[in-house]
């Protein structure tokens, strides 16, 4: 900062963030920073998310407001991976045991951790690895594997994805 905005000797910054609203309005998150150097970095903000950010000096007489400067400003964090899969996932035989049913409910909001883009349905045969996949929208919550082997014992998952990392 300038000599002029400062009021007393300098001796750093001080940062506020507040959460304003996420996508699932369930953000909370408030705290504050003392820097004594020229950067800092925030940690363990939550994922897509709208912060307010507020940056004052400290001088040895107390906190000034900035002058002439940035005094505040709004910041959306990074999308992140889902933390939660899709929840209930339920498996259902049709059509002759050659067809199962796969239905699943979306990852709570809290979980998704951005916007959520796709699923990924997984499944193998017992013995095999995860080498058949099934892409969906975010809007479906369901699907049927066809064309299965009779007598087979297969193991399926489903994953959401909030990015494409």
């Amino acid at each position: 900062p300038a000599p002029r905005d400062i009021n007393g000797m300098f001796v750093g910054t001080k940062v506020d963030y507040s959460c304003l609203f996420d996508e699932c309005a369930y953000c909370n998150d408030t705290g504050s920073k003392v820097v004594r150097n020229e950067r800092s970095v925030l940690l363990n903000l939550t994922s897509y998310s709208w912060y307010e950010i507020r940056v004052r000096l400290l001088t040895r007489d107390g906190e000034h407001a900035i002058q002439n400067g940035l005094v505040s400003t709004t910041i959306l964090t990074e999308e992140d991976a889902p933390s939660e899969a899709p929840q209930h996932l339920s498996i259902t035989e049709t059509y002759g045991m050659r067809e199962l049913f796969v239905s699943w409910f979306a990852p709570p909001c809290t979980a998704v951790n951005g916007k959520l883009q796709f699923y990924s349905i997984h499944y193998f045969q017992e013995g095999d690895s995860w080498s058949d996949v099934v892409t969906l929208s975010p809007y479906d919550t369901n699907y049927t594997l066809l064309n299965l082997d009779l007598f087979t014992k297969y193991f399926i998952a489903a994953q959401a994805r909030s990015e494409e990392r």
